[in-house]
């Protein structure tokens, strides 16, 4: 009988990637809600709003399957490290334009660019890390811990950039410099192992000596050259297609992504024009991250009870109410709930994807099958917040909200009418 795993949360290195991918979250939230603040004071345009969280969101579209299989190649530890240091200096870079008073659209959206450029590369790179360092039997409890950050980040990261774009212009990209620094010390402690290793077991640990294959010399790899990207990228695409369920799950979340790309400038725009000032505009944002660590700790009961199929059918249906709900020209503080209601069911979905491509997906595929599925979930949505700052600033931020929660309902509807879907359990 072999030692006993040692719970999730003793794996030191796990916790230190935890703790830096929660460091980069915040940063990201607090980015979430200075950013459109900014512009809309200095520019007053929702449109130029949208505009730069489009960018964003696109780069990082662009970027994030090269940088899978990148991930997949080449050393994480390196990638997880040079990316969260580009994103400490594009922090400094856009503070420092600020300070100098020349940091307009242009240089707001050459910011948003880097920034999605370095999210691209480090998705991957952390989930091929956790896959590293994370035994399978705990596979979906360092999901659900992930989720839990995730949500936490949400909580604080609104509320604090809120607060932070009240007091001044500079605090908020000071405070999320001083975080994504933090989120670089924490990846250094983590001590990933620095390659993917052939051997390499879905526990995270390497095959034993007396299994391992002969380690391939130069001359092999000479006479048997690595397949191309493109290669390598058609093979990840052979495999999705081939996968029944997972490949309409995809679907699903490309239309969700498209429907949610729109909400967060949508719902600013709304409580803005409700008479919200930009600190009350924060804490609402904070019910996101409320509802989503409330509903990220129920995850692992959920996912174990709820196939992954009908979840992916029945979570969107309930955020696309929230949102209509959300749209009611009440009280300003009113969107908090809907809002808190919407996030409360998304950390099942999310949890119950990430355990299924990490349970599913080979090793040695798995960054680029990672990329892949976050290209295609994500394809439509720089698109989502594009709309929505031309809605919210054609007809305002509640009619924007109820056109991306009837676009969430068709989603459902969409999802509902697939049997394969709707039978989908992640059997291998």
């Amino acid at each position: 009988m072999g030692p006993m795993t040692p719970p999730l949360r003793r794996n030191a290195r796990f916790q230190f990637l935890w703790a830096g991918a929660a460091c980069t979250t915040l940063g990201t939230e607090i980015n979430r809600v200075a950013l459109p603040l900014t512009l809309l004071a200095l520019t007053g345009s929702a449109a130029r709003a949208g505009l730069v969280a489009a960018t964003l969101t696109a780069a990082m579209l662009l970027a994030q399957m090269p940088a899978g299989i990148w991930v997949d190649r080449h050393d994480r530890r390196r990638i997880l490290l040079i990316a969260q240091a580009v994103q400490v200096l594009n922090a400094l870079v856009l503070l420092a334009g600020l300070l100098a008073g020349c940091a307009g659209l242009a240089g707001f959206l050459v910011f948003a660019a880097v920034d999605g450029l370095c999210q691209a590369f480090l998705g991957p790179a952390r989930q091929v890390s956790i896959r590293a360092v994370v035994p399978t039997s705990q596979l979906r409890g360092a999901f659900a811990q992930e989720e839990a950050r995730s949500h936490a980040g949400r909580v604080a990261g609104p509320a604090i950039g809120g607060v932070l774009s009240g007091v001044g212009l500079l605090a908020p990209y000071l405070v999320m410099a001083v975080s994504v620094a933090a989120a670089w010390v924490f990846a250094v402690l983590a001590k990933v192992p620095r390659r993917p290793e052939e051997g390499e077991g879905a526990d995270g640990e390497g095959t034993p000596a007396a299994s391992k294959e002969p380690e391939t010399s130069e001359a092999d790899e000479v006479s048997s050259p690595r397949p191309g990207m493109l290669a390598e990228a058609r093979d990840a695409l052979q495999w999705l297609l081939a996968r029944r369920g997972l490949r309409e799950m995809t679907l699903v979340l490309m239309a969700m992504n498209l429907c949610g790309g729109a909400v967060t400038l949508s719902l600013i725009v709304h409580i803005r024009a409700l008479g919200g000032t930009a600190t009350l505009t924060g804490f609402v944002l904070t019910g996101i991250g409320i509802g989503g660590l409330l509903g990220a700790l129920a995850s692992g009961w959920l996912t174990g009870k709820v196939a992954v199929g009908r979840l992916a059918v029945g979570v969107p249906a309930v955020l696309g109410l929230c949102l209509i709900l959300a749209a009611l020209p009440w009280e300003p503080w009113w969107p908090f709930f809907p809002i808190l209601a919407f996030s409360l069911v998304t950390p099942a979905l999310n949890v119950a994807a990430g355990a299924v491509i990490s349970e599913l997906v080979p090793a040695g595929m798995l960054g680029r099958i990672g990329a892949l599925l976050g290209v295609a979930s994500m394809a439509l949505s720089p698109l989502g917040p594009l709309i929505g700052g031309l809605l919210a600033g054609r007809f305002g931020g509640g009619w924007a909200l109820v056109v991306a929660g009837a676009g969430f309902l068709l989603t459902a509807l969409a999802g509902a009418l697939s049997p394969i879907l709707r039978r989908f359990t992640a059997s291998p």
